[in-house]
């Protein structure tokens, strides 16, 4: 069925899932556009689905549909929102992403190209406190900041995209299942760090035969805590990477 499912991987979000649905709730000119939020806790340990159902019963914008997936890794929690999905694309948005007002309404219009399979964006700085020096110049590590130049680029032959804010056509991963795909690398485990699973689904949609774009007008404020923001994380991403 054409439209938009916004699928949210969650553990132990309470303290940011809020604002994210809150920004989702702003969307603006959706009004002929099918869509739906997935929101899959990954077996939290805190209130992450109580707060998440609070605040979207203030403004039930669209259908929320909240899951619980038990096994412990943000693959399996995403691959539970994928499969539980009735639209034709899929934006992960992750727990700390605040999304702009025409989030939406601009990934539509950029899947009306049927040879796009996968798009990319550009996160912006969100920080709970300001940053060590040596952020600024790492940041890409941490999805922020600009990728590549242009506002709707390209960039097939040498895609690399954060996974946040990664757009994707249903059917790659229609296709995956079909062959009982495993990813080889399965994002963040609970607490512990990972990296990689982003570059994997882009090597996977060119494979399948589809184009990757890159996007610096579909745009989100990535919310970044304090405690995020280390040395040794930075290098533990480095490894996965």
């Amino acid at each position: 069925m054409k439209g938009i499912s916004v699928i949210i991987a969650c553990f132990n979000s309470e303290k940011v899932i809020s604002t994210t649905l809150k920004h989702l709730q702003n969307q603006k000119h959706t009004e002929h556009i099918a869509w739906e939020v997935i929101l899959v806790d990954n077996n939290s340990t805190d209130q992450t689905s109580a707060v998440a159902k609070t605040t979207w019963a203030e403004k039930p914008i669209v259908p929320l549909n909240v899951l619980l997936e038990e096994t412990i890794g943000e693959a399996h929690a995403r691959k539970r929102g994928i499969q539980a999905a009735k639209y034709t694309v899929l934006s992960i948005v992750d727990d700390d992403n605040w999304v702009d007002e025409d989030w939406i309404f601009k990934i539509n219009t950029y899947f009306e190209n049927p040879e796009i399979g996968l798009i990319g964006c550009a996160g912006k700085g969100e920080f709970e406190s300001t940053p060590p020096e040596w952020f600024f110049e790492n940041q890409h590590a941490f999805a922020i900041g600009k990728l590549y130049e242009g506002d709707f680029v390209d960039i097939t032959d040498s895609a690399i995209v954060p996974g946040a804010g990664l757009c994707v056509r249903r059917k790659i991963y229609d296709n995956l299942f079909k062959l009982d795909w495993k990813p080889f690398l399965e994002g963040r485990v609970g607490n512990k760090q990972s990296a990689g699973a982003d570059s994997e689904m882009c090597y996977i949609t060119r494979l399948l035969g589809y184009k990757i774009f890159y996007s610096n007008q579909l745009t989100f404020k990535h919310f970044t805590a304090s405690h995020r923001i280390t040395w040794d994380r930075l290098t533990r991403m480095f490894e996965g990477f």
